[in-house]
């Protein structure tokens, strides 16, 4: 039959009564108060209500040791570890050894999430997502590279994207509303968008005004920009003046910000080269244009029409020149006189001052003519007239 025990009266075991068991009144207690230690030996163990209908427990001498909540495994020993099911909430972790953290699920549509490491500072109180910044791994378009992306909250408490690889290796990086890419490496043409996700050049840069500004070590600073009147312009921001501007119209502008000719324009200096091929350039109290022709004689510029040479100036043993197509006349600037020019060569008792039909008027002089021919018919030389 039972052995029955008052509460409060011991069953002890051992010479020095190293073992008791008793219950108190309230609790029941089995204590080892002497020499050794406590074994509790069977092939496999349960720990269990008392009606033997919830486990909260179980050993097993040759598998994994498993441990319960609410009668639902969470927690089991493995041959390599252990296998949690649920959430793990800890105050830190420490992974030795270079060891590896796994999050292992499957998955059958891309997209799908594999897992999310979470921070979350529990002082955000504007949703229950505020102060959340989250790793997270998806199922990718080929299922042996997934995408990744980082997501935290915002003031507001809405967890937005702020950076996303996907499997192919493209970067994306967010705006504010974690919404749109507007930084996006595309790795396959390796190509850099800013404000755009299809870049088409090695670096494009899309937006309504775009400014790209570049600073020395020195402090000096310059800024180039597309505007919105779809002109492209390069300002000195130190200075706080534009320096080049190509209009919509694709005149190149230097010194001034609109087409305006500078010639037309006396307050206005600077330099238009339009699109339509007219060149004009305004200085003000110095050469408005400087050409050099280093070493050897020859033309400086050169004037065409329709890609044939109407003309030239240059420069021939120091003396300028100005010369008129092959076969054409020009002139000479000598030190001491203007000489008569043909085909890059002086000439003497050719050319003509003047025509038959096309006259000069008056010809002012102060010193002698010397005439090698006739004047009106007359020859000078040899009548004394």
């Amino acid at each position: 039959g039972d052995v029955l025990y008052g509460d409060n009266v011991k069953a002890k075991f051992g010479t020095s009564s190293d073992l008791e068991i008793y219950h108190n009144g309230t609790n029941s207690y089995i204590d080892d108060v002497g020499e050794g230690s406590l074994f509790l030996r069977s092939g496999t163990t349960y720990i269990q209500n008392a009606a033997g209908t919830k486990t909260s427990i179980v050993t097993n001498a040759g598998a994994g040791q498993t441990l319960y909540h609410n009668n639902t495994q969470k927690f089991q020993t493995t041959a390599t570890g252990i296998d949690v099911t649920g959430t793990v909430t800890s105050d830190g972790l420490t992974v030795n050894n270079a060891g590896t953290i796994q999050l292992t699920k499957n998955t059958t549509t891309a997209g799908d999430s594999l897992g999310i490491i979470e921070f979350h500072d529990e002082d955000g109180s504007a949703t229950s997502d505020a102060g959340k910044f989250q790793l997270q791994a998806f199922r990718g378009n080929d299922k042996d590279a997934p995408d990744f992306k980082l997501i935290g909250s915002d003031s507001t408490g809405i967890l937005r994207t702020r950076l996303q690889v996907e499997d192919n290796g493209d970067i994306s990086f967010y705006e504010d509303t974690g919404t749109t890419a507007k930084f996006f490496w595309d790795s396959s043409t390796e190509r850099l968008g800013i404000g755009t996700s299809t870049p088409a050049a090695n670096i494009e840069i899309e937006g309504t005004s775009v400014e790209l500004d570049l600073d020395n070590t020195s402090g000096k600073r310059f800024r180039i920009a597309s505007n919105t009147d779809s002109s492209f312009s390069i300002a000195d921001k130190d200075a706080n003046a534009e320096r080049m501007r190509i209009d919509s119209l694709g005149n190149l502008l230097v010194g001034q910000s609109t087409s305006t000719l500078p010639s037309n324009t006396p307050s206005v200096y600077g330099m238009a080269i339009r699109g339509d091929g007219v060149l004009s350039v305004a200085g003000n109290s110095t050469a408005v244009g400087r050409f050099n022709r280093n070493n050897s004689d020859g033309d400086i510029l050169g004037f065409y029409k329709n890609g044939s040479t109407v003309g030239s100036i240059g420069v021939v043993s120091g003396d300028a020149y100005i010369q008129g197509p092959s076969g054409h006349s020009g002139i000479q600037f000598n030190t001491n006189g203007v000489l008569p020019l043909r085909d890059g060569a002086i000439i003497d008792n050719t050319l003509d001052l003047g025509h038959a039909n096309y006259r000069y008027k008056d010809l002012y002089l102060s010193g002698n003519v010397n005439v090698g021919g006739t004047v009106d018919g007359r020859d000078v030389a040899s009548d004394g007239t």
